[in-house]
């Protein structure tokens, strides 16, 4: 987009109205273009079949294979080869990727379950049942954060820590961020931000993390530290798009605003879809009067 014009006050009032004119066209595109993309987001969210039960407790992120980028959570792992669950004529798989994969699928499914009691049920037993895997106590505790039980939320992240830390770095990345999130949103931002250190000690390459520890660098005033967190997840992660929103709203409370559309415009050449950072660049734009 062009930067923005200022008027020479000799200038015929008549070419004042055909300005604000073009000014609001652009303006209607991006709101076209956010509209379009929630539309399609949720035609795909119903070919997903995804239900609201997860949203409501908190889906764990699950990790990648090696190499890989960060999966969006348990849902993934029930939604068959949109996951990476092997078809009928894929070659065999080991017997511990079968079971990790089923897994996954009961932890969607408790979480899934009708009430928030019934899902705490299912996430103990599946605790009980499968000792090891991190994943459990990690959703139990978002639940028990959601239920306002901070105390056992916290328990259950430590408990969850534990057991990552010994399944591998980017599980414990996962579980150490989740435990930040928690946090964060309580106010505690020294333990949010200790925490995010231990997990991008953790793994380096987990964009996620970088992003949230740009983001409290940043409301603490440090400008440099919080562009470097962002490029560091950008590098791990070239789309990954909280970081790619989060380094253009850096560029324009800088005043670097061709900077902001430049990011933007990239972003949106590769995540044409993505509804929050075509609202971002409007809300941008609207600020500025353009």
């Amino acid at each position: 987009m062009p930067a923005a014009v200022t008027l020479p006050s000799s200038w015929a009032p008549s070419v004042r109205p055909a300005l604000c004119t073009a000014r609001a066209a652009r303006k209607g595109d991006i709101m076209r273009r956010i509209d379009q993309s929630l539309e399609r987001q949720k035609r795909q969210r119903c070919l997903a079949t995804t239900t609201t039960g997860v949203a409501a407790a908190g889906a764990a992120e699950v990790p990648p294979a090696a190499g890989g980028s960060p999966q969006p959570g348990p849902a993934a792992a029930a939604a068959g080869s949109a996951t990476g669950l092997p078809s009928e004529d894929a070659a065999p798989v080991s017997e511990a990727w079968r079971a990790a994969a089923d897994e996954k699928a009961l932890l969607w499914e408790a979480l899934d379950s009708g009430s928030d009691d019934e899902a705490a049920g299912k996430l103990q037993a599946l605790r009980r049942r499968f000792p090891a895997n991190p994943h459990f106590p990690l959703a139990e505790g978002r639940l028990a954060a959601r239920r306002g039980n901070a105390d056992g939320a916290r328990a259950l992240f430590t408990a969850a820590v534990a057991l990552a830390e010994a399944s591998g770095p980017r599980d414990a990345s996962v579980v150490l961020h989740a435990w930040a999130t928690f946090e964060g949103d309580r106010g505690r931002l020294q333990e949010a931000r200790a925490l995010l250190r231990r997990a991008v000690a953790a793994d380096p390459r987990h964009a996620a993390a970088h992003c949230s520890l740009g983001r409290l660098a940043e409301a603490h005033g440090d400008v440099p530290a919080a562009a470097a967190h962002y490029s560091a997840a950008l590098a791990a992660e070239p789309k990954h798009a909280p970081s790619l929103q989060a380094l253009a709203l850096l560029a324009a409370r800088q005043g670097r605003f061709a900077k902001a559309r430049e990011i933007f415009q990239r972003a949106l050449g590769d995540l044409p879809d993505n509804a929050p950072l075509y609202a971002a660049w409007g809300n941008m734009e609207w600020k500025l009067g353009r």
